[in-house]
């Protein structure tokens, strides 16, 4: 899942957040996305989770998971 978290000079950036079948690091992550994609597609921080925020209807609640990398959370 992708959103946006705040950035002091560009306004915003990209972040994910990710739910992982297998342990691995966010550096590994971030590396496999500079191989795959474009430089400006890539995220800025990658957030493992253990499962998304999804709202009563089962929607993405991008909102609340980007407040809380915004936050520090982990």
């Amino acid at each position: 899942m992708a959103f946006a978290i705040p950035h002091p000079t560009w306004g915003e950036e990209v972040a994910v957040a990710v739910v992982l079948k297998a342990p691995q690091t966010e550096a590994a992550l971030l590396e496999h996305c500079k191989q795959h994609l474009a430089d400006f597609k890539c995220p800025k921080r990658i957030l493992i989770v253990d499962k998304i925020p999804r709202t009563a209807t089962g929607k993405i609640q991008r909102r609340a998971m980007a407040e809380a990398l915004a936050g520090g959370a982990k």
